[in-house]
């Protein structure tokens, strides 16, 4: 690239799932010379195939079957690179053995044209059963497939690592067969770009595609750094990934009596537990060493003071991951606001705030819409005016 050449922009699409991986990498590691790279975190298939068709994005991880749809319906992309190999599982809700067991039930994989719904077709006709007729097909964004299963909309599901994990780890569900062992080395995800693209920026985006290379590498020989851009670029796993500590039924009750008194001391503790408070301290320790109690927190009564706590529900749109996070620090800065929270599902953020008049919050969102234009797509707000707590009994 010739010095005082301005590097060229590339808008790239991208879920909050492990088949996406290299992006982040790239973005995080890679070494640019003629690419700008935007990594645009997109909510789910169908918005993607929405911003490739509209031309929205400059390219993105697509599903190779919505990549052949798309090319069909005359939308000028093309494929530059393969995402990953494999990867998929298939997941039945407890109670669940066999594919042979689901007539009558439901199925959730994530797109219509996709694997998933390939290897669905080819399951169930194994196993005499016909798609749609004999078992109803659901497609779901990846992100809220485990919520779908365990609150029982679906009995079952063929999406990517870790959904599978997660719905072992939390009892709901169990894995009965790999994609592997369906279709060996089957392609899943690409890389497309459109035509145009290629054409006024191809050493960019031959130099991006180079850089992804290197990124799938990076994550096979550095896993530790890998696990580390993944918490930033898809999300920090759910917690039922992460090290579990082991309790017994000593921290248990002292858990459920934290619940209802953090204030008590370690006599009154004891003696909630029918314990000493020798036992209550070591347990204590236990549980701050193993990052289960994390903290103790104010229970306030805002009303008190006069003011109104609010909730609100943020639905963003597909921005970068960067300015997703410096629009966070932007909320979590304001005077108003205590906490703000990720959320996967119907909306992106949860806003709590507390202010002495709605229209503070008004102003808030105005703030807001000013600095980040067209990134809050709608949102929800509820004030809140009395919370019922009851006991909550561990183990």
């Amino acid at each position: 690239m010739e010095k005082g050449k301005k590097k060229q922009e590339l808008k790239i699409g991208y879920l909050p799932i492990l088949d996406h991986l290299t992006l982040g990498i790239a973005a995080k590691k890679g070494k640019f010379k003629k690419v700008d790279l935007k990594p645009i975190l997109v909510k789910n298939w169908n918005m993607i195939y929405d911003a490739m068709k509209k031309g929205s994005l400059d390219g993105s991880f697509v599903l190779a079957q919505m990549g052949i749809k798309l090319r069909s319906e005359g939308v000028p992309i093309k494929i530059v690179l393969l995402g990953h190999r494999e990867g998929q599982v298939v997941v039945l809700r407890k109670g669940l053995n066999s594919i042979s067991e689901l007539k009558g039930k439901r199925m959730g994989v994530p797109h219509k044209y996709s694997t998933h719904n390939l290897f669905l077709h080819q399951l169930l006709k194994e196993n005499g059963l016909a798609h749609e007729r004999d078992v109803e097909v659901v497609y779901i964004t990846p992100s809220t497939i485990v919520g779908k299963l365990e609150s029982g909309e679906i009995d079952g599901y063929i999406s990517a690592e870790p959904f599978g994990t997660i719905a072992e780890l939390k009892g709901i569900g169990k894995v009965i067969t790999l994609s592997k062992d369906i279709a060996e080395h089957h392609i899943d995800c690409v890389l497309a770009m459109r035509e145009d693209v290629i054409k006024k920026k191809s050493e960019a985006v031959q130099e991006l595609v180079q850089e992804m290379v290197k990124a799938g590498i990076f994550a096979h020989q550095n896993p530790v750094e890998t696990k580390s851009i993944t918490d930033e670029f898809v999300g920090p796993f759910p917690e039922p990934l992460k090290e579990r500590v082991s309790l017994d039924d000593v921290d248990f009750r002292l858990l459920s009596a934290i619940h209802l008194n953090a204030r008590a001391n370690n006599y009154e503790l004891a003696e909630a537990i029918n314990s000493t408070p020798a036992v209550v301290k070591y347990h204590l320790e236990k549980l701050r060493n193993g990052n289960i109690i994390q903290g103790f927190t104010l229970d306030l009564n805002a009303s008190k003071l006069g003011f109104q706590q609010i909730k609100a529900f943020l639905q963003i749109q597909s921005i970068e991951l960067e300015k997703l996070n410096r629009l966070i620090s932007f909320l979590s800065g304001q005077s108003e606001v205590f906490r703000v929270t990720k959320l996967i599902g119907f909306s992106e953020l949860e806003v709590d705030l507390m202010v002495e008049k709605i229209k503070e919050f008004d102003d808030l969102m105005k703030r807001l819409r000013s600095k980040f234009p067209a990134a809050v797509r709608n949102y929800q707000f509820m004030p809140i005016y009395s919370e019922q707590q009851k006991p909550f009994y561990f183990g």
